[in-house]
Order: structure tokens, then sequence, then C-alpha cells
């Protein structure tokens, strides 16, 4: 299961309007997806499920390079 405290703090910390804590962001967000499988990721609940992903493509379309 996927700590909700920590993902919700990561979700929190990518709309951050500092681009280096968004960068650090991203690579905390990777690492997590990395460490808990992409299959648990997919078996979360919906909305946790959602948050994740538009969260991710909100960083994949950030205007730094640091952070796509």
């Amino acid at each position: 299961m996927l700590p909700y405290f920590l993902a919700d703090t990561l979700l929190i910390c990518c709309s951050h309007q500092n681009a280096i804590v968004r960068t650090a962001c991203a690579r905390l967000l990777v690492s997590l997806v990395s460490k808990v499988g992409v299959d648990k990721v997919m078996t979360q609940t919906r909305d946790m499920r959602d948050k994740i992903l538009i969260a991710g493509s909100n960083l994949l379309t950030e205007g730094s390079l640091d952070t796509r």
C-alpha cells in the first residue's frame, strides 16, 4: 500500500511556486513509483491514482528541463 501521507505531501509540493522544489518533487515521485512499483500505484484508490497521474503529467509539461 502506498503511504497516503507521503504521496499527499509529494503531490502538494509538485505544485510549488519554486522550480527547484518541483524538480526535487519530480525526482522523489519517480523514486517512490519505482520502489513501490507501477502495479501498486495502479491498484490504489481512484483519487490517489488520479492525483499521481495528473501530477506526473503536469511535471512533464514543466518548463524546466531538470523537472522533465
